[in-house]
């Protein structure tokens, strides 16, 4: 049993929601029940009675409920000694990122991590989006907006999660008659021209967020799709369109170009480690990364 399964398992506690609880974890809601299956299967009890329209606690699992938050305290102070004993952690951790995924919670973790244990060696490249994370299969750990069920040969060598879901904006010029907002909501780009990149890819955060755009807007929008990020902000600064970029690549426009936030939108980042992986390495990056984002 883990700290994070038990984590898990308040959360639909408190929500008696599989979908608003996988929402929270930023995991799918499939996810979410198998872990909470293998949770019921190693302890050997039903936690939670599960209807078409409800779900609500067992009497093992109000148990649970109690206890819960101080096996969580004694699970991570264990495994805080056992790691204070252990300054001399060893090995080699290798990492694609997609740059759409380039964002400053990313980095800021991986400094850190680097930092608190120097005897690991991380090699990170950051991939452009058209390279497919199915194309750098030599990694430990990748990072893409891309969903797996894309690619059966990504899947047959990688687990993968929804491990984030970054903030929205919209990159668009000065003469546009949305630059004096601060924050729009989808609705209120009925009639533009929006420029999406990668939008064709269904499988990716990018085709999601057009979908949540046409929906919306009722169609009432042109959307064009660009090979990758820079054009897409080079046909902005043309006047040609706006665009929807996640958060830390909007932040980056180039000049001319103002970025202003959005609603009820979020650009999700999955999380693919490999089936075969039990180095110390790559599994102490991937358990602190998860828990950094929370």
């Amino acid at each position: 049993m883990t700290s994070e399964a038990l984590y898990e398992f308040l959360m639909l506690s408190g929500t008696l929601n599989y979908t608003k609880a996988a929402k929270k974890l930023f995991m799918t809601q499939s996810a979410l029940s198998r872990h909470i299956d293998a949770l019921e299967r190693e302890l050997n009890t039903e936690l939670f009675i599960r209807s078409t329209h409800s779900v609500r606690l067992t009497e093992s699992g109000n148990i649970l409920l109690q206890l819960a938050p101080e096996l969580i305290r004694k699970l991570d102070s264990a495994v805080a000694a056992l790691r204070s004993t252990n300054n001399q952690a060893e090995g080699s951790v290798t990492i694609a990122i997609s740059e759409s995924c380039n964002s400053g919670i990313i980095f800021d973790f991986l400094r850190q991590f680097s930092v608190k244990y120097r005897q690991i060696d991380l090699t990170i490249m950051v991939i452009s989006d058209e390279e497919k994370a199915s194309e750098h299969l030599q990694f430990d750990i990748l990072l893409s907006p891309f969903e797996q069920s894309g690619s059966q040969l990504l899947s047959s060598v990688y687990n993968s999660k929804l491990l984030l879901t970054l903030p929205v904006y919209l990159a668009l010029t000065s003469e546009h008659r949305l630059f004096t907002a601060h924050q729009i909501g989808l609705g209120e780009l009925a009639g533009e021209t929006l420029i999406i990149p990668h939008s064709n890819d269904v499988f990716g955060s990018f085709a999601s967020i057009r979908q949540l755009v046409e929906r919306q807007t009722r169609g009432r929008v042109n959307i064009v799709s660009a090979p990758n990020i820079q054009t897409a902000l080079l046909r902005v600064a043309l006047g040609i369109g706006v665009a929807v970029l996640p958060q830390d690549i909007a932040n980056a426009a180039m000049h001319g170009v103002k970025v202003i936030g959005v609603n009820d939108c979020g650009f999700e980042v999955f999380i693919y480690w490999r089936k075969s992986m039990s180095g110390f390495a790559e599994n102490l990056l991937m358990e602190e990364l998860v828990e950094y984002v929370k």
